[in-house]
């Protein structure tokens, strides 16, 4: 009948409209996570100690820890700020090319582990909220392969690479 067809119609166009949707949002999201490409995220900074001058503090922190440059641009994430027994908020900063954000990322995990101030400081890439809620379901299995000593890697933007002992590469 007539009806049945334009239900019929509705539905797929209802389809394609849904799958548009879907599309564009990866757009989206790949858009924001390029505009975070240069970012570095440092986790573990106490509040307060940039005194007001968070980039000129960068600069000084990373030629003491890591022995390298900081970017030009930095900020606290934005979010109130804690309480004193609270975790600190992230400190994001871009870099100008991203060979020295990764050589920085790469510099903090050669060091396994930096210290400054009886404070442990983590860098990080810089992504999007939602891929970084993505990337974290992956901890548990993370955890398992390292207790187990397999090695892997999790690529971007969420694909975890096993290399087992035969020399097998599985991909997730």
């Amino acid at each position: 009948t007539v009806l049945e067809e334009k239900i019929e119609e509705n539905y797929e166009r209802e389809q394609v409209k849904g799958k548009r949707i879907k599309i564009l949002e990866q757009r989206a999201e790949d858009s924001e996570n390029w505009a975070h490409h240069n970012n570095v995220q440092i986790s573990g900074v106490p509040e307060g100690v940039e005194k007001g001058d968070i980039v000129a503090f960068l600069q000084d922190l990373l030629k003491n820890t890591l022995g390298v440059k900081a970017g030009n641009c930095a900020h606290r994430a934005l979010r109130p700020r804690p309480a004193p027994e609270e975790c600190p908020r992230q400190i994001i900063f871009k870099m100008l090319r991203w060979q020295d954000k990764e050589m920085i990322i790469r510099t903090a995990q050669e060091k396994k582990g930096v210290t400054w101030n009886n404070s442990r400081l983590f860098f990080n890439q810089d992504f999007s909220k939602d891929l970084q809620m993505r990337r974290m379901e992956y901890i548990p299995i993370k955890k398992d392969l390292f207790r187990e000593g397999v090695k892997f890697i999790l690529y971007y933007p969420t694909v975890l690479k096993e290399f087992s002992i035969e020399g097998n590469i599985m991909n997730y």
